[in-house]
């Protein structure tokens, strides 16, 4: 699927980050950790192991240990961010029996929309929740970097006034 004239590793984990944004992938990993739920599909085929899902994810992990595999304009920026990180180096997979045998898990994934991001408002409720957990908003600066924490619990507590007022409703 990938539209490149050299199908080899390094040429494909070059190919995601400059066209597929793989970087994004590989700042999610390093703000959030390792996420189960995106657990990669590998095929074995002889004597190579085949990505048949979760290729953004793979090649962003290839490049946290080894910055030298990307695209100059990315390695400066993963070299800093990686400072003090410890690597991680194993995975778990799924191993499909063959390639054919995924074509309806790739197409379920990859054709069909049924995650749907979260309205601002419920993500707001999301983070004001934690709040009211005990967790200060420095805590949840530091759970979740590159979001706006007091944005979103303003948000909350403004909802929550205008829900207050008279003769307006849940939808104005």
């Amino acid at each position: 699927r990938l539209e490149i004239d050299s199908p080899s590793q390094d040429a494909i984990i070059r190919d995601l980050f400059k066209n597929e944004q793989a970087f994004t992938i590989l700042r999610s990993i390093i703000d959030y950790g390792w996420l189960p739920d995106e657990t990669p599909v590998v095929v074995d085929d002889g004597d190579q192991t085949f990505v048949i899902e979760g290729n953004r994810r793979v090649s962003s992990l290839k490049g946290l240990l080894n910055p030298r595999l990307l695209p100059e304009e990315f390695q400066n920026k993963v070299n800093k961010l990686t400072e003090g990180l410890e690597p991680l180096t194993e995975i778990e997979v799924l191993v499909a029996p063959d390639r054919a045998s995924t074509d309806r898990y790739l197409a379920s994934k990859h054709t069909v929309t049924t995650r749907r991001p979260w309205t601002a408002l419920r993500r707001a409720s999301f983070y004001y929740a934690q709040k009211e957990k005990g967790e200060t908003v420095e805590q949840l600066l530091a759970k979740y970097p590159n979001t706006d924490i007091p944005k979103y619990i303003k948000m909350y507590e403004m909802h929550r006034v205008a829900l207050s007022l008279e003769g307006l409703s849940p939808d104005t």
